[in-house]
């Protein structure tokens, strides 16, 4: 799997696109969203922006998360009810949605 992080497109829920910074192994995750931010002349997602993400279990009954980049995404959807995380050591992990959190921001 690819390491270090990308530079991706978060698509908020009334359209707005920011970059921000996307573990390279859970951008290749199509059920998640994320696009590649190539020249496109965004900006960073602002601070107090707190992203949307999913929560779920993993088969050990740990909680789990990770952010969603659009509200189209198939994990958002539900169309996609697992995702992968890869622990600091050993195999990777599937952990299965059990509620979605919606994004927030204080600005």
């Amino acid at each position: 799997m690819p390491r270090g992080f990308v530079r991706a497109v978060y698509v908020t829920d009334i359209g707005e696109r920011f970059w921000t910074y996307v573990d390279a192994d859970y951008f290749t995750d199509p059920g998640r969203g994320w696009t590649a931010l190539g020249s496109q002349p965004l900006t960073p997602l602002p601070r107090g922006w707190h992203a949307r993400f999913v929560l779920g279990f993993d088969a050990e009954g740990r909680r789990q998360t990770t952010r969603v980049a659009t509200t189209s995404a198939n994990l958002w959807t539900g169309v996609q009810p697992t995702w992968f995380l890869e622990p600091s050591s050993g195999p990777l992990v599937v952990a299965t949605v059990t509620a979605r959190v919606g994004e927030t921001t204080l600005r």
